[in-house]
């Protein structure tokens, strides 16, 4: 135990810087909760942002027509009723890409459409696939 006159380590500290104020332990806390609703706004932000006119493609079928022609069916899904587009990509043998369309789909309804294209190939294709979509 301590004698009476004798001060404790948190009691020594405070006579030597003083103790801190009510402002700044406040301050501590209006800065943390500005700093968590920063964040709860940047996730409800990005989920949102997410959430709208999602667009994706797929491969139906493709058809090599010659060495510099691919015929290809491609499903698109659009949840919202904007425009969208896909880029297509025509693969050799070596998975490089020997052509490219993007395939546009006007204003309408969502759901999921088919769209028919040729893509013209630098080579023999042996594949297609969907690479983006928007």
């Amino acid at each position: 135990m301590t004698a009476p006159n004798e001060l404790g380590p948190s009691d020594e500290l405070a006579t030597r810087y003083g103790r801190p104020s009510v402002a700044h332990r406040n301050l501590g806390v209006v800065l943390i909760g500005l700093v968590v609703a920063v964040l709860l706004l940047w996730v409800v932000w990005a989920t949102l942002g997410r959430s709208e006119d999602r667009v994706s493609g797929l491969v139906e079928s493709f058809v090599v027509r010659s060495p510099h022609e691919v015929a290809v069916t491609v499903q698109i899904t659009r949840s919202g009723t904007g425009p969208a587009h896909c880029t297509i990509e025509a693969i050799a043998t070596d998975h490089s890409s020997v052509g490219q369309r993007v395939v546009r789909l006007p204003a309408g309804p969502g759901g999921t459409h088919r769209i028919s294209t040729v893509i013209r190939t630098e080579r023999e294709a042996t594949a297609a696939d969907v690479v983006d979509c928007g």
